[in-house]
């Protein structure tokens, strides 16, 4: 008899850890993504209220209601950071304001970055989404897929980066289609390019910046509140 175990049969008590076992294979860590889920929003001064939403790390669920919540940060010229944390010890997950950390760490999602500066601040979105990871019945294969919402940052410094919880082999974005090493991409209309980009392939995550002289953000597949959907195949 194998020391496996079959799950969720009616009448069966199950453990959170066999919840949490099963949510980490199929999803991601990130945001369950509609537009405004757990969206930053800059209200004044140094404050900026996270909407309600929810999110997965590591198998948890984190969920925050309707009436979302504030953070207020403190005067001076750093960089903060609200992050989603996980603590496994003391069986927390919570949003936090880190001051004066510019990434998040392992066992946190990044929600939005605070450049301060005096009195006042700038709010950067940088969640990212939460991708259902199916398995395709040959050669163990992987489809993930999911969006993420343009800030309007671009260039070399300022790279879209998707992490899809797969080694990502191919990647479908903006109306491009691009293989696994291939370093650019472009997508022509009859009269303009759309799509211009430069990629960076890792293990566990593809990247790219735009390559145009003009409008180089929409180049980039970054205009700032667009949602643009992805898929990447990858194993």
């Amino acid at each position: 008899m194998s020391n496996g175990k079959g799950l969720f049969f009616d009448g069966i008590a199950y453990s959170a850890a066999d919840m949490v076992s099963y949510l980490g294979n199929i999803c991601s860590d990130g945001v369950m993504m509609n537009t405004d889920s757990l969206k930053p929003v800059y209200t004044e001064g140094l404050t900026v209220r996270i909407l309600g939403g929810s999110a997965y790390l590591r198998g948890y669920c984190y969920v925050l209601g309707s009436e979302g919540c504030d953070f207020t940060t403190l005067e001076g010229t750093r960089t903060d950071l609200v992050v989603l944390r996980l603590d496994e010890t003391d069986k927390t997950l919570e949003l936090v304001l880190k001051q004066g950390q510019t990434e998040p760490q392992d066992g946190e999602i990044g929600i939005a970055r605070l450049d301060v500066g005096g009195t006042s601040m700038t709010v950067t979105d940088i969640r990212r989404a939460s991708v259902f990871k199916i398995p395709l019945a040959s050669g163990g294969a992987k489809i993930a897929y999911g969006s993420y919402i343009g800030t309007g940052l671009y260039g070399a410094s300022n790279p879209n980066i998707l992490t899809p919880g797969i080694k990502p082999l191919l990647l479908a974005v903006g109306g491009i289609c691009v293989p696994y090493g291939q370093t650019s991409a472009t997508k022509w209309t009859s009269t303009y390019t759309d799509v211009s980009i430069i990629l960076t392939w890792k293990d566990d995550s593809v990247s790219w910046y735009g390559n145009s002289s003009v409008d180089v953000a929409k180049n980039q597949l970054n205009l700032k509140g667009v949602t643009y959907n992805w898929v990447i195949l990858g194993v």
